[in-house]
């Protein structure tokens, strides 16, 4: 078994807290064997959904578990035809990367996997892959003064093939504008607005359109609060903090948020903490605005606004022009930005790229009727979706098996969703002692058998409570035997 078979939440660890219930202890037996086996994982970049007629890298990764070079082929393949195959020869207990580039279609989603010769593992030789068709994202970039708006804009249109479409307004211009023919709004240095265009706004977040915020120089807490927390469930402007010994730097994020997904390889690059913060608006939290990047004085800088568990917009914790710090200066920022961008409008990948074990989730619309969506597993089994009163999303939970499957509104194909099993799978890491010490915190009783060297005793506290339980259980039976012998013994004398 793999160190991941054994988590907190995992079938094992349920079996054996089961077990335990009833007195029984399970016996774990670890025998000798040879790792012969390479496994793949792959990665998909977000911020390749926002190019125009390029091509999109597709990344794997060939982990060799075994002592000796092996040397075996990887293939591309979309639906089952071979685009093109190479030859990859990773080092022993290494591993080796490789790289695909294929252009995603205009219209339909491009699907297929990534295939390396089978051994002794074949759930570990694929790696399905789902691209959603590039949209244009028509986004309005509103600002007191154009310096609110340059660096906003710039970022946006950082590579001359983005498929965003960022549109500069000053605030006094916003009249002419209809903001619902834009997918996401951006307010840089504004926190008071007329009547009118606040029910305007809200009618654009009534049709789908979603907002990111900028505070700025020119902006008080107190009318940022009347307007942005009142008004549309913004974290509320506490207070301004500057004068610091020290800048402030980015320092924690949520690893597991979709924006983050395949951004960094395994750990956050330094130019995540490069830039400098000398002045910072401070703002409340909440479970309806959770941070997602972090400040090294814990203070949030990235916040995800939710309404009613819908996603409405993204507040940065800093003003969209140089005043309060360098960031603008930064690779990271138009990276952050546009995966907001790509993330409010739902062009990411982790909406069709998921883990075995994940939930699909899809919104069906407001005039859709749920009961019409169908989803067909790669064996070819058809269901249908729950349907989340709550929310208003339909959900799948069956995911149990890799491969891609296929959503349908009646006989017409919306979607695919391609299912790859846990990465901890492929990392050749197997399940140790000290494994089961640190995530079952010694609460759960169990024999670890080696039966190359007998029962594991490394760990004291572990397998004494055991060895305690079963003495007693030893004694009883002991006495029963005896009494049993004694009560033959006085039968056989009668008779």
């Amino acid at each position: 078994m793999q160190s991941s078979n054994i988590g907190s939440l995992s079938r094992l660890q349920k079996l054996i807290k089961e077990l335990n219930k009833k007195d029984v202890y399970p016996v774990i037996i670890c025998g000798s064997f040879t790792k012969h086996n390479c496994s793949l994982r792959g990665y998909l970049s977000d911020t390749e959904l926002t190019l125009r007629n390029a091509e999109f890298r597709i990344r794997v990764e060939i982990a060799n578990w075994d002592t000796v070079r092996n040397k075996l082929s990887v293939a591309l393949y979309t639906g089952e035809e071979k685009l093109v195959q190479n030859m990859v020869t990773p080092n022993p207990q290494g591993t080796a990367q490789h790289e695909f580039r294929i252009t995603p279609m205009a219209t339909n989603f491009l699907t297929g996997y990534i295939s390396i010769s089978n051994d002794n593992l074949p759930l570990d030789n694929k790696w399905f892959f789902s691209i959603p068709p590039r949209k244009k994202i028509k986004v309005l970039i509103a600002g007191r003064h154009p310096e609110d708006i340059k660096f906003i804009y710039n970022a946006l249109i950082s590579s001359d093939t983005t498929v965003v479409k960022p549109e500069p307004c000053e605030i006094e211009q916003l009249d002419y504008y209809k903001m619902s023919d834009f997918q996401v709004l951006i307010f840089s240095n504004i926190d008071t607005l007329k009547d009118h265009q606040v029910i305007r706004l809200k009618e654009a977040l009534k049709s789908g359109s979603k907002i990111v915020l900028f505070p700025g120089v020119d902006c008080t807490p107190k009318r940022f609060n009347n307007l942005w927390p009142k008004g549309f469930h913004f974290p509320k402007w506490e207070k301004t903090l500057s004068s610091f010994k020290t800048y402030l730097v980015l320092k924690g994020y949520d690893r597991n948020h979709p924006i983050f997904k395949g951004m960094w390889r395994k750990e956050i690059t330094s130019e995540f903490s490069s830039a400098r913060f000398h002045t910072v608006p401070a703002f409340s939290i909440t479970e309806r605005t959770p941070p997602l990047i972090t400040f090294s004085d814990g203070k949030p800088f990235l916040i995800e606004i939710r309404d009613h568990g819908k996603t409405i917009g993204m507040l940065f914790a800093t003003s969209g022009s140089d005043s309060w710090s360098d960031l603008q200066y930064k690779g990271l920022f138009p990276a952050l930005l546009l995966r907001a961008v790509t993330y409010l409008t739902g062009q990411n990948l982790t909406r069709t790229n998921i883990f075995v074990g994940d939930t699909i989730i899809i919104d069906p619309g407001n005039a859709a009727i749920p009961s019409e969506f169908t989803i067909t597993k790669p064996n070819g089994n058809i269901s249908y979706f729950h349907f989340d009163r709550s929310s208003g999303k339909l959900k799948f939970y069956d995911t149990d098996e890799p491969g891609l499957y296929t959503i349908r509104k009646g006989k017409k194909i919306t979607s695919y969703i391609a299912v790859n099993i846990q990465p901890e799978e492929t990392d050749g890491k197997f399940l140790l002692p000290e494994d089961l010490i640190e995530k079952t915190n010694l609460k759960d009783k169990l024999l670890w058998l080696d039966v190359t060297s007998g029962i594991n005793t490394n760990n004291a506290n572990l397998f004494s409570v055991i060895s305690l339980e079963l003495s007693h259980l030893f004694l009883i039976i002991s006495l029963v035997l005896i009494a049993i012998e004694m009560y033959l013994s006085r039968i056989n004398k009668i008779s």
